[in-house]
């Protein structure tokens, strides 16, 4: 009597979004308890062509159209992960567990005993978009005064997303600035009321704010108007996105008062007068 046990495992399948073409390896980590994991690769014709112990790392790589199956495993949870290098130009556009769209760049898995769970990872070509960051000032004069044009207001612009900390982009639009890099994603500019620096090529689906850094010592005054700046966005690679910060330039208010202060003299020739409750007016 021959007795079989059903695999626990995951079924990883690479597929690629319509239009796009890549014959390179995709890499794909597993966590989990994976000690004693195999990966099972199969021929054209489902049957066996090879089987390996699974990284003890979790890694694995696979083509696009390729499946393996990862067996092995215990009953418990498990995340699935594709590992993108920096700039590889493709993205993680799907992911499925057991053919349900999950939402995320990773499949979380719950394995239970002597069943195999299919997950499946397509890609697509990673598109680009500009950030336009640009600066206005609102104010109550007929034109605006030299001390607002020529002032320099200082930006901070924070991107969060796949391969934008620590890198370089090309910029246009400012006079002397040719490129911006990024520390952890954080980069700052200097605009003048009117300016606009565009950061090319920025990764889509990039998450960015732009904070305008106000000194009370030195831009006394300046207000940001909220309601018409743009301070935060996705990076979308069909239209540029917008990072528009307003302030308004409220002048001090200036006191117009006059005290003046003198003394009156009246001479009483004699000192027979009575001068009780007498005033006198005076016209400037």
């Amino acid at each position: 009597k021959l007795l079989m046990t059903p695999a626990t495992g995951i079924k990883l399948t690479k597929t690629l979004a319509a239009g796009y073409t890549n014959g390179g390896d995709f890499t794909f980590k597993i966590e989990g308890n994976i000690a004693g994991a195999q990966v099972v690769r199969l021929t054209a014709e489902g049957l066996e062509a090879s089987r390996t112990p699974l990284a003890s790392n979790g890694i694995l790589t696979l083509k696009a159209g390729q499946t393996v199956y990862v067996i092995g495993l215990t009953a418990g949870n498990y995340t699935v992960s594709e590992q993108i290098a920096a700039g590889a130009g493709y993205k993680v556009s799907n992911v499925k567990v057991d053919g349900q769209n999950v939402s995320g760049k990773e499949a979380a898995v719950t394995l239970t005993a002597q069943t195999v769970t299919a997950v499946e990872f397509t890609n697509d070509e990673r598109g680009y978009g500009n950030l336009i960051v640009s600066k206005d000032v609102k104010h109550p004069f007929t034109n605006a005064p030299q001390q607002i044009t020529d002032k320099a207001f200082t930006f901070k612009v924070t991107l969060t997303g796949e391969d934008v900390e620590n890198a370089t982009f090309a910029a246009s639009g400012l006079p002397g600035v040719s490129s911006v890099t990024t520390v952890n994603g954080v980069f700052t500019v200097e605009l003048k009321h009117g300016q606009s620096l565009t950061v090319q090529s920025l990764p889509e689906n990039t998450t960015y704010t732009v904070e305008e850094i106000l000194d009370p010592a030195t831009d006394a005054g300046y207000r940001m108007d909220t309601q018409n700046s743009v301070t935060s966005g996705t990076i979308d690679a069909a239209h540029p996105a917008q990072g528009h910060i307003v302030n308004v330039y409220e002048p001090a208010p200036v006191d117009t008062s006059l005290t003046i202060t003198g003394t009156k003299t009246v001479t009483d020739n004699g000192g027979t007068f009575d001068w009780t409750g007498k005033s006198f007016q005076f016209k400037l």
